[in-house]
């Protein structure tokens, strides 16, 4: 009767084990790399549409953002949240996580040196993945820059976790018009008047994809430009600022772009539509 008493309550356990794991097991089944690449961006584009001149908006989990000090009404938690970028410190977004539905999205809007009669127009932040930017301009203090016109930035490099997913990094994007918009990135300084991917890994480069429109970079002592269709690597030194053309000579060069950098990039979430040039990758002399 004991061992019969047992069996049946090993195969109630057992039964009821198999029920829970046919019912837990489609809805983990759902949280696939490629349906959170998905899910993510959908939430953005849901909660984040109404995001206005100089605010930063929550699009999707997992997300910490640290504001400047003295900054009381700090509200940024969960999925829809928005703040003034102006009270921002610090941003850090998650990498992809399959395993806990995870990859921190966010939208920022910004000024920077746009006319103030112009306010329906600003600069585009699309930050996705592995991503931590430093705000550089420090409220209250004497400064030309508006806020986020100068940060610090690393993010993830070759990580995309997925075939359908992006690697991490910053979309900007500037109004249509040809209206150049100023910035620093990593000591950087830069005229942006088109549509770039930023990544950078803080130990060795900075990376700028231009994909539509014409960026002019001061870097090193030189003066690039970067058109559509090419990208530049500057390198930096440990901590993420451009390395000084005094400590080692450098020569600066733009190049074609790699199209496997820019696969999947969620350009439909951005302001106006673009249509990326690829160029051709020169494969040297031919025989």
């Amino acid at each position: 009767m004991r061992d019969g008493a047992v069996k049946r309550l090993w195969l109630t356990a057992l039964a009821t084990g198999l029920i829970l794991a046919l019912s837990i097991g489609p809805a983990l089944a759902q949280n696939t790399c490629p349906q959170i690449v998905q899910q993510a961006l959908a939430s953005l584009d849901q909660w984040c549409e109404g995001t206005g001149r100089n605010q930063l908006c929550y699009g999707n989990v997992s997300i910490e953002a640290q504001p400047q000090p003295g900054v009381v009404d700090w509200r940024f938690e969960q999925v829809g949240d928005v703040v003034s970028i102006a009270d921002l410190a610090r941003l850090t977004l998650s990498a992809l996580q399959a395993d806990e539905d995870k990859w921190g999205v966010a939208l920022m809007r910004v000024q920077a040196n746009l006319p103030d009669m112009l306010p329906g127009q600003n600069v585009t932040f699309l930050m996705f993945g592995d991503v931590e930017i430093i705000n550089q301009v420090t409220p209250g203090t004497e400064s030309d820059l508006r806020p986020m016109q100068a940060f610090q930035l690393r993010t993830g490099v070759n990580d995309a976790a997925c075939a359908e997913a992006p690697q991490s990094g910053v979309l900007i994007q500037t109004p249509e018009g040809g209206r150049k918009v100023n910035f620093t990135i990593n000591g950087v300084d830069m005229a942006v008047g088109s549509t770039v991917f930023f990544q950078s890994d803080m130990e060795t480069n900075l990376a700028i994809n231009t994909l539509e429109g014409h960026v002019s970079v001061s870097a090193a002592g030189q003066k690039v430009q970067i058109p559509a269709g090419s990208q530049i690597s500057i390198p930096i030194r440990r901590g993420g600022m451009v390395v000084e053309p005094r400590a080692i000579p450098i020569q600066l060069e733009a190049a074609p772009f790699e199209s496997s950098v820019l696969q999947n990039l969620p350009l439909g979430l951005l302001d106006h539509d673009i249509e990326i040039p690829i160029l051709p990758t020169p494969t040297g002399d031919e025989s």
